[in-house]
């Protein structure tokens, strides 16, 4: 009698250990509202509950909800005795109403680190299938538990939709006057050039991304006329759009700008140059904004 209670006090023991070790191990993540400009909220609403359902099977992490608020990157600053991770989810419909691009972002609070995960599905049973070791991906380089396929991780955007994208067609050489009719497929890969942005990712279908290096990601919509491409922004505008001016001006004008477009052709050397139609503060008018045209140059990222 006196063997079995004492198996029993073991049990226990073993137990309350594990239990405060796990607790005293996981990291708080807190869990924001997701964003998109999708009409089908309620595929964003099953979308978000199955991130919130797979991250808090997670083992390592302590998931707090702070749905229906949404995260505030713009005003956002690194707190060095915060140990939390901040996520939260951009999701939206890809070409054509068919499938959905998903954005998965992780920060850091102590640091400021960030990290972005974006991945296009052709259905919502894919998005069920791949949660859950994409939010395992997506944290891992906050902590020790990297999985084996997640040494990559550096740069996530690019790797993850460029493992997606069909193999890329090489660049022909172009006439010197530059009249070859371009695709969508000659241009679909990932580009940069712009001081304020981290990379411009162009997809096959016509859509692509540009992630800024402030953290912001705005969806663009590609279209092509023989050599012309144009680009430009779909959806509304947000302060992070414009990190050439100052912040209050930019929180001011953001809600009614109209979007950023930009008009480019393909160079003999294959980068893609022309202008972008943006604003810039009024030469005449303290407070206010005024349209602008500047030149660009994007390269295609190796």
């Amino acid at each position: 009698m006196g063997k079995n209670k004492l198996n029993k006090v073991s049990i226990f023991l073993i137990i309350l250990l594990f239990v405060l070790q796990k607790a005293t191990f996981a990291i708080p993540v807190e869990f924001y509202s997701s964003i998109s400009e999708s009409k089908d909220t309620g595929m964003i609403k099953m979308t978000e509950d199955m991130y919130f359902s797979q991250l808090s099977s997670l083992e390592n992490y302590e998931v707090i909800d702070k749905r229906p608020q949404y995260f505030d990157i713009d005003s956002f600053t690194a707190q060095k005795s915060d140990e939390n991770i901040i996520f939260f989810a951009e999701i939206q419909e890809g070409e054509n109403s068919s499938g959905w691009v998903c954005i998965l972002t992780a920060i850091e609070k102590k640091s400021g680190k960030k990290n972005m995960q974006a991945k296009i599905y052709d259905s919502y049973y894919k998005i069920l299938l791949d949660s859950k070791q994409s939010l395992r991906t997506l944290l891992s380089v906050f902590t020790n538990t990297a999985d084996t396929d997640s040494n990559a991780i550096k740069d996530s955007v690019s790797a993850n939709i460029k493992s997606q994208l069909e193999s890329q067609k090489n660049i022909d050489n172009q006439s010197a006057d530059n009249q070859k009719n371009l695709s969508i497929e000659d241009i679909a890969g990932n580009w940069d050039g712009e001081p304020y942005i981290d990379k411009i990712v162009i997809m096959r279908g016509g859509r692509g991304f540009v992630i800024f290096k402030n953290g912001a990601s705005m969806l663009i919509n590609i279209t092509i006329s023989g050599n012309k491409i144009h680009v430009k922004q779909v959806g509304k505008s947000n302060a992070s759009y414009y990190p050439e001016l100052p912040r209050e001006l930019a929180l001011k004008i953001a809600r009614d700008a109209t979007p950023i477009e930009w008009s480019l052709i393909q160079d003999d050397k294959g980068s893609l140059s022309g202008t972008k139609d943006t604003i810039k503060p009024s030469e005449t008018v303290d407070g206010e904004v005024e349209k602008t045209q500047i030149s660009v140059v994007w390269n295609r990222k190796k």
